[in-house]
């Protein structure tokens, strides 16, 4: 769907293009649900432990891939 704002733009130019432009965005901020502040906090916590998790992940495939290379080589480093 084309934004009203974009449309509204396209017959102008110049400065006056730049500021209904700054002005639309503006008005689709204000319409914009922004989460509350437990919200943030619930979220914030949910993707650092989600993070978390695929790091702890990568780090074991890549330990194993490590030993599996190690063994391959016949090289003993730890």
């Amino acid at each position: 769907m084309v934004s009203k704002t974009i449309v509204l733009c396209s017959n102008q130019s110049g400065p006056a293009r730049n500021k209904n432009m700054i002005k639309g965005i503006i008005s689709e901020l204000k319409k914009t649900k922004w989460p509350t502040g437990l919200e943030l906090i619930k979220l914030s916590a949910y993707t650092a432990v989600l993070c978390a998790i695929i790091a702890l992940f990568a780090t074991g495939l890549d330990l194993i891939f490590f030993r599996i290379r190690d063994w391959y080589l016949n090289v003993n480093i730890f």
